[in-house]
């Protein structure tokens, strides 16, 4: 703080005009500082001190300390007295490079002429920046003894000397700096150039032929004037296609381009190895321009020794599409370099044709993942018959990348009505809409995805477990849903839970299947799939899809309980393979029933997007709602959906929160009682609005478009359904950190998961939303049907051989 005070009492004085002797010498003391900043400011106040200043400073350039002398010598030149310019020519020799750069950029600003024959010496310092300092203080002095000298260091290694040299001959103006500056027009720095271009403006120099008009557009970088003069400007162009400056590489390759001469061929190709990814693809576009006279030497590039060239060459020719190269193509298919494969797929695609169909499909067991998925996009996109077959046994590859681009070259081919030859048979079992749950949406779903590349069956149960005895039986029969299987489902309801005859029936319908699906959700239908795999005679594979391991309501009764047990061990010792939707039900169902994890499939339950949305502000109208912030819970009211703890986080709000806000409690009522009555007493019940039934899409799709958040607040769970609706309408979800709500959920971003049971936790979540703005989030890919088709038809696939 003391020297801040110093520096400014000393700049006042100096301000003043009291420059005193003993204030410089202080000044000159502190350029000794540690303190750079204090430096800085004495440096500044020498040379505002001026000339009285001179004398000591001079005395400073003898200093034993380097630093001392450096910022002496910018003051002196900063002050531009002559009796500087001596001890400056000395300090030209100075052991310190800074010292002799500072010296010599001195010098330039005093302009005195007896210093040209020293910084004509310091052309040729060992240190670039002093040269590069002296050639602009000739600039600066401009006398003609320089130009010889400054000439020779157009030639200097570094390009910042030989740009201030141009420049400096331009400044001083002599003819004799003509030829030495059209030599420097093809200077390979395009900097050193564009300083040779300015100079000869300076200079008023005409170009007297093509090639010097040429090269002083190419220093000016005049880029369509030179594409003006076609043929004319190809050499120079083609000198810079070395140039250090990646933007002139990149113009000079678009000027060949545009100019099509035929000898630009192979400097084009040369680009191909290019350090620079985007420079590649501008000379491979170049060489598209120029098109079939490429294409011989586009054919030796490919038995090249650089793989960046034969990886180019792979692109040019399938973009040129010439069939002279389909053999030479077709043979690159084999080359050590992933990437010349790869361009050798992607170019025999473009050129088409009977030929490419048998490589590429070859090309689907390359050993590169990004080979073989390219081949499958490029079959599909061709839409020939033969690719379907290999593309069918590219679904099981280990790469996901592959599978999907099987899959979609498979939908491609189906389109585009190529016929689909063995394709397999899937039947699946599964609730009808009678018995409406998230079981029955999932089977319509899965059949309709399925069908895209499958041939699906599906058997539904026509009667179940005597009416009475299913919780929601006063809704059985009722049409709630508009979901309706695809067309191209055939659709069987015809099991009945007492009646094998029925089971018989299903049977005639099984036994034509390459593989069966079971939908497990409870034990009572059990003895139904029991008695279906023992008429399975002929060992066709079985997959159990597992929406439930224990039923909470089955594992309280206790001959439930035991029927369950031994039936389920009976029948999962006949399965071939078992899906979940979690990593967490997978080691749940290995660890209850024995089961080896390898042959569990975890794949994802699929988003549930029939839904419409609606305008926000209609839908609360037509629901009664008023209130800002809507909070839905949706669901069968069960004890381990954990909604009371909903009930409790939302009188644990701020009242002037609550006042704002509704919670809605949509479902209907099964094992839990206790909610309504805590709706009822709550005290406030005038917010809650419980809605105690099996409510239609049509509704469904009201109370999602009303609301502002979804929870999910459950004690335990396999999956939610009801997330992936939430998902679909794009709304934040609060959900409890348990079991496959966890994998389900965890790639969506508009989830806050709480611990299970924790009303502090709902309730801290609930205050995040609502102080968040309202917004969409996105729903997760992989969690469309899309790509759930596409994990179990590889599953499909792999069971059945």
């Amino acid at each position: 703080m003391k020297r801040d005070k110093k520096d400014w009492r000393v700049r006042e004085e100096l301000i003043a005009g009291n420059a005193e002797e003993r204030i410089i010498e202080s000044l000159i003391k502190d350029l000794k500082d540690e303190d750079l900043v204090l430096r800085e400011k004495a440096t500044e106040a020498l040379i505002k001190a001026g000339e009285p200043a001179v004398k000591l400073l001079i005395e400073a350039l003898r200093d034993e300390e380097w630093i001392v002398r450096e910022k002496a010598a910018i003051a002196l030149g900063n002050i531009g007295d002559k009796r500087a310019v001596e001890p400056l020519i000395h300090a030209l020799k100075d052991q310190e490079g800074k010292v002799r750069e500072r010296s010599a950029d001195a010098l330039g600003n005093i302009g005195d002429k007896n210093a040209i024959e020293p910084l004509i010496e310091a052309l040729g310092d060992e240190e670039w920046i002093v040269r590069e300092k002296a050639a602009i203080a000739l600039g600066r002095i401009g006398e003609r003894r320089a130009i010889e000298a400054l000439t020779q260091a157009l030639r200097d290694e570094d390009r910042g000397v030989r740009e201030e040299a141009a420049i400096a001959l331009g400044t001083i103006g002599d003819e004799k700096a003509v030829k030495p500056l059209t030599d420097a027009l093809k200077d390979r720095d395009s900097r050193v150039r564009r300083g040779a271009a300015n100079a000869l403006d300076k200079l008023g120099w005409e170009a007297r032929d093509n090639e010097g008009r040429i090269w002083m557009l190419i220093s000016k970088e005049e880029w369509d004037k030179v594409i003006e003069t076609r043929e004319t400007g190809l050499r120079p162009l083609i000198q810079v296609l070395g140039d250090d400056n990646l933007s002139i590489r990149e113009e000079a390759i678009k000027a060949l381009g545009e100019i099509r001469d035929k000898r630009a061929i192979k400097p084009l190709i040369y680009a191909f190895k290019d350090d620079y990814g985007y420079i590649r693809e501008e000379a491979i576009k170049a060489i598209v321009k120029i098109g079939k006279p490429a294409v011989e030497h586009l054919l030796l590039a490919l038995d090249g020794e650089d793989s960046d060239i034969r990886a180019g060459a792979t692109i040019a020719l399938g973009e040129i599409g010439d069939e002279r190269a389909i053999e030479p193509l077709i043979h690159a298919l084999d080359d050590e370099d992933w990437h010349v494969r790869e361009g050798a797929v992607e170019a025999l695609g473009r050129i088409g044709g009977g030929k490419v169909i048998a490589p590429l499909t070859h090309a689907l067991k390359d050993e590169d993942p990004d080979v073989r998925s390219k081949a499958a996009a490029i079959l599909g996109r061709i839409g020939d018959e033969r690719a379907v077959r290999p593309l069918i046994q590219a679904l099981k590859d280990e790469d996901w990348r592959v599978r999907r681009e099987a899959a979609e070259a498979l939908d491609k081919l189906e389109h585009s009505g190529v016929k689909m030859r063995n394709k397999i048979k899937v039947v699946i079992i599964g609730p009808s809409k009678k018995f409406l749950s998230g079981i029955s949406y999932y089977t319509i779903r899965l059949s309709n995805a399925l069908s895209d590349a499958t041939d699906v069956e599906t058997i539904l149960f026509r009667k179940m477990l005597p009416k009475r005895l299913f919780p929601g039986w006063r809704r059985v029969g009722e049409e709630l849903t508009t979901q309706n299987f695809d067309k191209r489902v055939n659709v069987y309801e015809i099991l009945d839970w007492y009646n094998p005859v029925t089971w018989m029936r299903a049977f005639r319908i099984v036994k034509e299947a390459d593989v069966i699906v079971f939908q497990w959700w409870t034990s009572s239908v059990a003895h139904m799939y029991l008695a279906l795999e023992l008429l399975n005679l002929r060992r066709r594979p079985i997959i159990i899809e597992f929406h439930e391991v224990v039923d909470p309501l089955e594992s309280s009764i206790l001959p439930i309980r035991i029927y369950s047990k031994l039936m389920g061990k009976v029948i999962r010792r006949l399965a071939t393979r078992y899906v979940v939707h979690s990593n967490s039900d997978k080691e749940l169902i290995s660890k209850n029933y024995g089961i080896e994890e390898e042959i569990i499939e975890v794949i994802p339950h699929g988003i549930y997007d029939h839904y419409k949305k609606r305008e926000r502000d209609i839908a609360k109208a037509i629901v009664g709602i008023k209130e800002d912030f809507v909070i839905l819970f949706f669901g069968l009211l069960r004890p381990y959906k954990g909604v009371k703890y909903l009930i409790k986080a939302f009188e644990s709000l701020p009242e002037d929160v609550v006042e704002k806000s509704r919670l809605l409690i949509v479902g209907e009522t099964w094992e839990d009682k206790e909610t309504k009555e805590l709706a009822r007493v709550s005290k406030f019940s005038n917010k809650i609005k419980v809605v105690d039934r099996y409510v239609s899409d049509d509704e469904i799709s009201l109370y999602f478009s009303a609301s502002d958040v979804l929870v999910v607040p459950y004690t335990r769970a396999s999956q939610s359904g009801v997330a992936h609706i939430g998902m679909t309408f794009g709304m934040p979800i609060i959900a409890s950190e348990v079991g496959g709500l966890k994998d389900s959920l965890g790639k969506y971003e508009g989830t806050v998961f709480v611990q299970p049971r924790s009303t502090e936790d709902i309730t801290t979540a609930l205050m995040y939303v609502f102080d968040e703005q309202r917004r969409e989030f996105e729903t997760p890919e992989e969690l469309r049907w899309k790509e759930i088709a596409k994990k179990w038809f590889k599953l499909v696939n792999l069971v059945r051989e």
